[in-house]
């Protein structure tokens, strides 16, 4: 009698532990899964800036170049691979500010 009742304890307590390492593989799994997407878009945003920054060094316009502004129907206007991306550019001169002499360009994946 009393070794049945530790035999299902011995096998509450091993199943216990299979289901938390299932969690533990599926939380695993998934954390994966967003890094690859978390690298995806980097990788996107990234060549936003060096297009930007090739626009702005190489293209007739030169400084003056900026990037097509998104619409309600195109928010993201430029692709790259599997991805889309939006560019901004300010230029916003301020007597005092010495950053805000500079072109600030943002991408958004």
């Amino acid at each position: 009698g009393q070794s049945l009742i530790l035999v299902v304890l011995i096998l509450l307590a091993v199943a216990a532990l299979a289901a938390l390492f299932v969690a533990l593989i599926a939380a695993t799994q998934a954390r994966t899964g967003r890094q690859a997407n978390v690298i995806a878009l980097k990788n996107i945003a990234e060549a936003g800036i060096r297009y930007a920054d090739y626009q702005l060094t190489y293209s007739a316009e030169g400084a003056d170049w900026r990037p097509v502004p998104p619409t309600i129907l195109n928010p993201y206007p430029y692709e790259f691979g599997t991805g889309e991306y939006r560019l901004t550019l300010t230029y916003n001169p301020q007597a005092g500010d010495s950053l805000s002499r500079f072109i600030k360009i943002e991408c958004v994946a």
